[in-house]
């Protein structure tokens, strides 16, 4: 599939800004919902996720990536898939559309450990206690 630059011509910029490079960052258009399943089996209930988020200039998650995680290996791929299915809002910068590197932090059950050190936030949608 040829790029939007080979279809439309002109100059891309490549470079993935962090959200506080930009005048308005990538805004998800949809409310990003982590969902755990009821049933974990063996699997650690609670942790916190940090993931990069790479959103291209046309709105689109390009890439996920775990970061830093205190989470099992479910809960961090429960996180990589919300965020993979994410439609944005493209960043802004001078005017432009922009690729947008977002570093969003994911906190499943207690997560009261250590405070927040990220802007962004989503909440986590937990299973009812039995």
């Amino acid at each position: 599939m040829p790029s939007a630059i080979a279809v439309f011509g002109g100059t891309s910029d490549t470079t993935w800004y962090t959200s506080e490079e930009v005048d308005v960052a990538a805004e998800s258009l949809v409310e990003v919902r982590v969902d755990t399943p009821l049933d974990m089996g063996h699997a650690k209930l609670d942790g916190r996720v940090k993931v990069a988020v790479y959103v291209d200039e046309f709105g689109v998650t390009d890439r996920v990536e775990v970061v830093e995680s205190t989470a099992d290996e479910i809960l961090n791929n429960l996180a990589i898939g919300a965020f993979r299915r994410a439609v944005w809002r493209p960043a802004m910068l001078e005017g432009r559309r922009v690729r947008n590197l977002k570093q969003i932090e994911v906190c499943f059950g207690r997560c009261d450990a250590t405070p927040l050190r990220y802007k962004e936030m989503i909440e986590v949608k937990e299973p009812p206690k039995p």
